[in-house]
């Protein structure tokens, strides 16, 4: 039988769909976009049949090009005495049958009666765009079905999805939801690793975009898993005792931080056997909810007596002068004396550790050295760690003059006199002496043997010492 219509599933802004039925008149050719006729085409015959929309379609529309030879309404109207010509006959003819070939295909689509029966045959085939049912007798949908069986289950009246996501880093990362109904964002239940996270804080919900946000600052790579728990109310309410609760079925994940009040915990309900492993965790339990009377066996606190007391309440002191130093832990410290000591003291007031100084700083003394030539800058790494505080240059008689014996010292910083300039400077590495003579030598000295008289001193008597102290 020949085809009188073809359909389409369209692409993003489809203009043109193909047809390879025959017609009469353009009036015949009808579009159909998801059940309803549009007039808003045009008809292209060459180089190949087509209708073209004359704005492109939606996605997913479905579009129905079909054959409807206007079963109303006669193309040829015969009169007594005309001439019949043979396209007026055939066109006449052409009429007829493509209105049966459109009714046999139609016919041939639609819902039958069995062979042998009197009960509808769909053929294999789904029914669809069904209303939802009012009669007890009415047909009805897959997901009117799953609703109410969901709704007897679990007291929801959409049931439950569940979408499991690998995390994305970052904060405000977004998921899609696909199928999302329900307004609220305490209608789901978001874990991150087994976590449970709290609604509207750690992530919102969006069902008219399918989107949901998690607010929490992710690393990446983290276990997502979103259940729609429905709504309604369930069939059970009421407490749950402890025969409606599975061994091993409250789990840590299950109980909310602080959840586990005096209140919350009904008399003999929640045994061992109903708990999982390590649930009830200390953040579990809000303060102050574990009293004596919820113990299988009451704590008593026991009476002390002796150095340190106590009664029944739990009340203790320490007598006067009880702690003495065989009560006190020992500590890393030496017993002994200690010299210019280094020491560290704790919070306690204990020295924890106790080491004996140098004293006086640290200092450097040089060799003995000759003296420099003239308009030179003698130099000495001293080793100190930093800048001197003191520097002294230090003259050491090495042949007696001037009344001084070998051996005899006279100290010097910077020297200025008529004989010369003797300059000491110094950095964090070395000690530098500027030297000048325009005499015999820049040190002028004051002769011990003769009252009112000076001296020179004779570079070949004496030798230069550098001393640097760093407190």
């Amino acid at each position: 039988m020949a085809t009188t219509y073809v359909d389409y599933t369209a692409t993003a802004s489809q203009t043109d769909f193909a047809f390879n039925f025959d017609y009469l008149e353009d009036e015949h050719v009808i579009v159909e976009i998801n059940g309803s006729a549009t007039t808003d085409f045009t008809i292209v015959t060459s180089p190949a049949k087509k209708v073209v929309l004359n704005s492109g379609a939606t996605a997913g529309d479905v579009v129905r090009v079909r054959r409807k030879s206007q079963p109303d309404t006669n193309l040829v109207d015969f009169v007594n005495g005309s001439v019949l010509t043979e396209s007026e006959l055939d066109r006449a003819y052409l009429h007829n049958r493509y209105l049966n070939e459109e009714i046999a295909e139609l016919n041939d689509s639609s819902l039958q009666i069995e062979a042998g029966g009197t009960d509808w045959d769909a053929r294999t085939k789904k029914i669809k765009n069904l209303a939802a049912p009012t009669l007890t007798t009415d047909a009805t949908t897959k997901d009117y079905v799953d609703g109410k069986f969901n709704q007897a289950a679990s007291g929801a009246s959409s049931p439950p999805l569940k979408w499991v996501f690998i995390g994305t880093a970052g904060a405000d990362t977004t998921y899609t939801v696909t199928g999302a109904e329900i307004n609220g964002d305490t209608a789901y239940d978001v874990s991150i690793d087994g976590s449970v996270l709290e609604p509207t804080t750690d992530y919102t919900v969006d069902p008219n975009t399918d989107t949901l946000t998690i607010k929490t600052t992710l690393t990446g790579g983290e276990d997502i898993v979103i259940i729609q728990r429905g709504f309604g109310i369930p069939i059970s309410t009421g407490e749950i005792g402890s025969a409606q609760i599975s061994a091993d079925s409250i789990t840590t994940a299950k109980i909310a931080d602080a959840a586990v009040t005096t209140a919350k915990i009904a008399d003999a309900a929640v045994t061992t056997a109903k708990l999982g492993t390590d649930a009830v965790t200390t953040a579990k339990i809000a303060d102050g909810s574990v009293t004596n009377a919820k113990l299988a066996t009451p704590y008593v606190h026991p009476n002390h007596t002796g150095d340190v007391t106590s009664t029944g309440d739990g009340v203790t002191v320490i007598a006067d002068d009880a702690v003495t130093s065989a009560k006190l832990a020992d500590t890393a410290v030496t017993p002994g004396s200690y010299t210019s000591a280094d020491i560290t003291v704790d919070q306690q007031g204990r020295i924890t550790a106790a080491a004996s100084g140098s004293g006086g700083g640290t200092v450097f003394t040089s060799s003995e050295t000759a003296f420099p030539t003239t308009n030179t800058t003698a130099s000495w790494s001293h080793g100190l760690g930093s800048t001197p505080d003191i520097i002294h240059l230090i003259l050491k008689c090495t042949t007696a003059e001037g009344g001084y014996s070998v051996g005899e010292e006279v100290h010097f910083t910077s020297v200025m006199t008529a004989g010369g300039r003797a300059t000491l400077h110094a950095d964090s590495s070395n000690i530098y002496l500027a030297y000048y003579i325009s005499a015999a030598s820049p040190f002028y000295l004051e002769d011990k043997s003769i009252v009112n008289n000076a001296i020179y001193a004779d570079p070949t008597k004496w030798k230069i010492i550098i001393k640097a102290v760093v407190f």
